[in-house]
């Protein structure tokens, strides 16, 4: 009877210990899982956020005469109520699209957006900037490895300058 009561403690001691490892080791893994994948983030063009007008962001990015966007759309209101929070909307039918950019030409860092959009993606943005006056809103496409541009005026009714 002893026989067997050791054995059976010595069984038991082997269950709990190994039955430790495993947990101990799931635990590690699962914590190693559920951390969050941090993304790489596209390179920051510090130069171009930093130019003072729109001539300037394009040409530190390195564009030069960007064709018509015929195929851009660039949905925005005439009038915005504030300039606070305003609507911007870029999508494009255009093949081979990887990189989107919203301009403001009135705003104090004219470039207020640049998305790398990864292929087989939609390239469909939408986001809300903050407009101190009356602007021209410039969005500019690279599909193929050429820059496509569409610009729209957005009315300001009342002028908010409390930001700037």
């Amino acid at each position: 009877m002893r026989k067997i009561q050791k054995s059976m403690k010595t069984s038991r001691r082997k269950l709990f210990k190994q039955l430790s490892q495993w947990l101990l080791a799931g635990s590690a893994l699962s914590n190693a899982m559920l951390r969050p994948i941090t993304a790489k983030a596209a390179e920051w063009q510090k130069a171009a956020f930093e130019a003072k007008d729109s001539q300037a962001v394009l040409a530190t990015l390195g564009i030069s005469n960007p064709g018509p966007g015929k195929q851009i759309l660039l949905d925005v209101p005439e009038i915005a109520d504030g300039g606070a929070s305003v609507r911007a909307r870029i999508m494009t039918t255009l093949p081979g699209t990887d990189w989107i950019a919203l301009l403001i030409d009135k705003n104090p860092q004219p470039l207020a957006a640049q998305f790398t959009i990864p292929s087989g993606t939609e390239p469909d943005i939408e986001l809300l900037v903050t407009l101190p006056q009356t602007s021209m809103l410039r969005a500019v496409v690279r599909a193929g490895g050429k820059y496509y541009t569409v610009n729209k005026e957005v009315k300001v009714a009342v002028t908010n300058t409390s930001r700037y």
